[in-house]
């Protein structure tokens, strides 16, 4: 922290400063302070990049409103990151607006697997486009993150049957995170 205030008092023009340090605070779960430096950062350059932190500070603090309103200028400023789309959806959940979580997490999931927005736009049901996302996987760098975003699709659509398939596998491939523990539990 210390290094990144000494350069922020030597370059205060630099945006990216603030982010970084922001990162800092948040990572010792100093959210206010992290608040403070993304904000400063915003005033300086608004960024994509630091409103996207800035929104997932305020979803930390349970602040889901102004989460939405600094992931939604995230998404507008840069709509081919991945991230805000999944944040996002947590806060559709919390207001039990599943459908348009699940668009979300299918955008969420298409983005971070660097596939076409045609896919998800193209598809009628999530069901569908679980299935062309597996066909596309050539395409797509294959990682659990895959699965994870898919377990997670199944979960919200309510189809535990098989979002616990999909945890089994990861569980069986040595990717089983906490995440995938409570579905397990849940499923």
């Amino acid at each position: 922290i210390e290094l990144i205030e000494k350069a922020i008092s030597i370059k205060p023009e630099m945006a990216s400063l603030y982010g970084n340090l922001g990162l800092q605070y948040r990572h010792i779960q100093d959210h206010y302070k992290a608040i403070e430096c993304f904000r400063k950062g915003i005033e300086i350059q608004p960024d994509h990049t630091l409103f996207a932190m800035l929104g997932g500070c305020y979803g930390e603090l349970k602040q889901l409103d102004k989460a939405k309103e600094y992931l939604e200028k995230a998404i507008e400023k840069d709509p081919q990151l991945a991230r805000p789309y999944f944040c996002l959806s947590l806060y559709y959940i919390d207001r039990k607006n599943y459908d348009e979580a699940i668009k979300l997490l299918l955008v969420y999931t298409a983005k971070k697997n660097n596939l076409p927005d045609s896919l998800i736009l193209e598809k009628n049901s999530s069901t569908e486009f679980i299935k062309a996302l597996k066909l596309n996987l050539g395409k797509a760098p294959h990682n659990n993150e895959l699965d994870h975003s898919i377990a997670k699709i199944w979960y919200a659509l309510g189809d535990y049957k098989k979002c616990l398939e999909v945890c089994n596998k990861l569980c069986l491939k040595g990717s089983c995170n906490a995440t995938i523990t409570f579905l397990k539990g849940v499923c």
